[in-house]
């Protein structure tokens, strides 16, 4: 009888094992097919993928994770928001759900969402010190509420340890760029009661914007933001020559950089080759939704005058 029993146990034993097995197997399936819909921007079919392994398995924390993803993408940043706090709960350990709770908060653009943003973004520094995208991160926090020193430190410290990130660079050039537009037109009164021009801060900041920026392109060409920054900045200093050849590369770079094309023809403009204005400012209508091809419409004139 007792060896009836420990036989008919080890069975359970053997039965339950084939089906947790198998139950798992199921749930890693459902996950990897998630992420390739994912990879596809099928983004609700993804939603529905995800949710199904929570209906198997309520406590898989990455689908929780992947759900807050899916969310921001379909921009629903309150049900991101509880995806993340939701497998933050079941892993108070992961940095990339604070990551992402953080950047979440961030675009709330609230004093009450960058407060959160911070703790989030310190929170997933404490669990993984050494990623340097959560440093950026909160450096682009600090950026934006006008905290532009603790912003450069970072930034600073990233390069001088890490010299090949880019948007280190390009944090550093838009707080030289933001630095060099407050001193441009800026003067102090002298002791002796005339007047300082502050024009020799603003050259400086305006070199070294120009240098990031550079810098920032040449680890990353692929992001024709920094092209679009540095060309603002040889606008600024009428510079207009520099203006086009950066344009010029950045929509070399991407040809659908519907904005590169839209400064490149104001550069032609500025400069009276009204030809290739004309060129460019049609090739960044084509690219343009009917909205914004309205709006360019109505003011084109006006600009082109």
């Amino acid at each position: 009888m007792k060896k009836l029993y420990f036989l008919n146990l080890c069975w359970l034993v053997i039965l339950n094992s084939i089906v947790y097995s198998q139950h798992a197997d199921r749930i890693e399936q459902l996950y990897q097919q998630g992420l390739r819909q994912i990879e596809r921007n099928e983004w609700v079919q993804a939603q529905k993928t995800f949710e199904k392994i929570l209906s198997l398995d309520s406590k898989h924390v990455k689908t929780y994770f992947q759900l807050g993803k899916i969310y921001v993408a379909l921009n629903k940043p309150e049900e991101a928001e509880k995806k993340f706090e939701q497998a933050i709960e079941l892993d108070n350990n992961f940095a990339e759900a604070y990551h992402q709770l953080g950047l979440v908060h961030m675009e709330t653009h609230t004093l009450a969402g960058r407060i959160k943003a911070r703790r989030e973004f310190n929170q997933a520094i404490q669990f993984d010190p050494k990623n340097i995208e959560y440093r950026l991160s909160l450096a682009e926090l600090y950026l934006r509420i006008g905290l532009d020193n603790y912003a450069k430190r970072i930034c600073e410290r990233i390069t001088k340890h890490d010299s090949w990130d880019a948007r280190a660079y390009y944090i550093l050039g838009r707080i030289a760029e933001a630095n060099m537009l407050k001193y441009k037109n800026m003067s102090d009164p002298d002791v002796s009661g005339g007047v300082i021009s502050l024009k020799e801060f603003a050259e400086e900041d305006c070199e070294e914007a120009i240098t990031m920026y550079n810098s920032a392109i040449g680890l990353k060409p692929e992001d024709v933001n920094a092209y679009h920054r540095l060309a603002f900045i040889y606008f600024e200093n009428d510079m207009l020559h520099k203006m086009r050849e950066v344009l010029q590369r950045a929509v070399a770079m991407d040809p659908d950089d519907k904005n590169g094309h839209l400064f490149l023809g104001f550069c032609y403009h500025k400069l009276g080759e009204y030809n290739f204005a004309c060129q460019e400012y049609e090739k960044a209508r084509n690219l343009m939704t009917a909205e914004e091809r309205s709006f360019f419409d109505s003011v084109e004139p006006v600009a082109s005058s």
